[in-house]
């Protein structure tokens, strides 16, 4: 309870920063829900996950792996997430959405990782996370997730238990998937199933 506070105290702070700067910050749902059809809804299951990608006749595979999944688990302000390093398989897709090309990845790792699955969105070309936040804090509630750590602007994570096994959420958006220099805003899902 007491580090939602914080984390809450952080996020109105940060806000109250950016008004005084003259900087409006206008909410973005729409990557958030495009998250959430994608990654979330239906169930926490890499098959969910990859019916729900097959149903969007908007997302379109791709050859090889152009993302880098370990990637998926560095942030500047945290420890290496090596739950990610080595995947199994991966799969990438590739789609329009608001004028800029978004990719969907499923990754699966070794049964005896936390997590067994991991599915994200990767958005190129955003300047920062804070505009997502409250889509993205109604996405991970929904899904039964607690904040667990932020970093202003950039970086928010959630996690929990909900159905018994491990689930981690984040979202960052100076994401290395894509390589380095990139501006990228990343929204991951891990799983056991």
């Amino acid at each position: 309870m007491r580090r939602s506070a914080n984390i809450l105290g952080a996020l109105l702070a940060s806000v109250a920063v950016a008004s005084a700067a003259g900087a409006a910050i206008v909410e973005e749902t729409a990557t958030a829900a495009l998250f959430s059809k994608t990654c979330v809804e239906g169930g926490l299951q890499f098959e969910t996950c990859e019916a729900a990608i097959a149903a969007d006749p908007e997302w379109k595979p791709l050859p090889g792996n152009m993302i880098d999944v370990p990637a998926f688990g560095v942030t500047k302000s945290q420890s290496p997430n090596f739950n990610y390093s080595k995947p199994l398989s991966e799969k990438t897709w590739q789609r329009s959405f608001e004028g800029r090309t978004v990719y969907a990845v499923l990754a699966r790792f070794d049964p005896t990782r936390r997590y067994r699955s991991l599915c994200a969105l990767v958005v190129p070309n955003v300047e920062n996370a804070l505009p997502h936040w409250d889509a993205f804090k109604g996405v991970a509630q929904s899904a039964g997730l607690k904040a667990k750590s932020v970093d202003l602007v950039h970086y928010v994570e959630y996690s929990g238990q909900p159905h018994g096994t491990p689930v981690r959420m984040d979202m960052f958006s100076r994401s290395l998937v894509l390589g380095q220099g990139e501006k990228t805003l990343h929204m991951t899902v891990a799983f056991q199933p």
